[in-house]
């Protein structure tokens, strides 16, 4: 039978059972909840700080809006470039041009997604809203997961299309491959990540966290040890795939350098500034998921083979929504 033991609920005293929290704490924790009151049973601990999740919500609230407006000025000047290519036939769909393909998804449900994560976390008094346990909040962080996984599908999109023109010559025939490779474990990874992620979640939230405590724990175990996984594989090939970008395009700005009987040089300088901030952005891009799921690859695991770590993913949530909408800035 589940109940607290003398000295075990961290900020709190066990009465019968049954911990009885500290002011301004809450057993409440996403994924794997101590407090099992709402279905009958105890509280087993107290961990989570509400002023602190409250206010490192409000932070990733704040950040979103933030990306949110600069999204949409950045959403009106691609959409400009993008009407321009689409004349000159360089394009044949909205979805071809990335940066704003990019910028839509981040508009239209990236940063609006953490914000209504922010808004639901907020809106409950002793974070009652949580991950795995009430619809609500499990829903809205599925969201983001999806979100992150269209994110990571269109880097995918932008990274085969670079490794079709970097080896379009022939030549290199191994890099290409190895390089091919890597961009289908990695869509493949994104897949996993949205797919277990979902499926976890939702078996999490339908059962109860009292009289189906197993059905959770085997849910949080599945849930990180995937994330894990998939997470080494998205650093390490974003990585590599930043690299070959950076190569690409510093071979198509130095190609543009060497024209010379261009009847305006100014124009041409104009057009190599353009190609510059593209593929300053673009490496930004695969270097800002290489770091985020790389920290994401050494934090997860520590979920699983700590015992006391995992009654802190409240702020491992909060934390990520924070990192990637910082990391969304330099790419805006």
């Amino acid at each position: 039978m589940l109940a607290c033991a003398p000295d075990s609920c961290v900020h709190g005293r066990c009465v019968n059972g049954s911990c009885i929290c500290d002011s301004g704490w809450s057993g409440n924790v996403d994924l794997l909840t101590q407090d099992l009151s709402p279905a009958n049973g105890p509280v087993l601990k107290c961990t989570s700080h509400i002023l602190t999740l409250k206010i490192m919500y409000g932070f990733a609230a704040g950040l979103s809006f933030f990306v949110i407006v600069f999204s949409f000025v950045g959403l009106i000047q691609q959409w400009g470039k993008y009407k321009s290519m689409l004349e000159d036939r360089q394009l044949q769909h909205w979805y071809q041009h990335t940066p704003l393909a990019f910028l839509l998804l981040c508009f239209t449900l990236g940063a609006p997604s953490v914000l209504l994560v922010a808004i639901i976390k907020l809106s409950s008094d002793h974070l009652n809203e949580t991950v795995g346990v009430t619809h609500m909040a499990s829903w809205s962080r599925i969201l983001t997961i999806w979100l992150r996984s269209g994110i990571g599908y269109l880097n995918c999109h932008t990274a085969y299309a670079l490794i079709q023109k970097r080896f379009s010559t022939g030549g290199e025939g191994r890099t290409y491959l190895l390089m091919r490779a890597l961009n289908l474990v990695q869509m493949f990874a994104y897949a996993t990540f949205a797919a277990s992620g979902t499926s976890c979640l939702l078996v999490s939230s339908m059962t109860s966290p009292y009289s189906q405590r197993h059905v959770h724990e085997r849910s949080f175990a599945a849930f990180f040890g995937q994330r894990t996984c998939a997470y080494i594989i998205m650093s390490g090939s974003s990585a590599l795939l930043a690299w070959q970008a950076r190569s690409y395009m510093d071979d198509v700005i130095a190609t543009r350098r060497q024209v010379r009987n261009t009847p305006n040089l100014h124009l041409l300088a104009e057009e190599v500034a353009d190609l510059q901030r593209t593929r300053d952005k673009v490496v930004a891009n695969f270097i800002s998921v290489s770091i985020l799921t790389g920290l994401h690859g050494l934090v997860n695991p520590l979920l699983l083979v700590v015992p006391n770590f995992r009654l802190y993913t409240s702020y491992v949530f909060a934390a990520t929504d924070i990192l990637y909408m910082l990391a969304a800035l330099p790419v805006i």
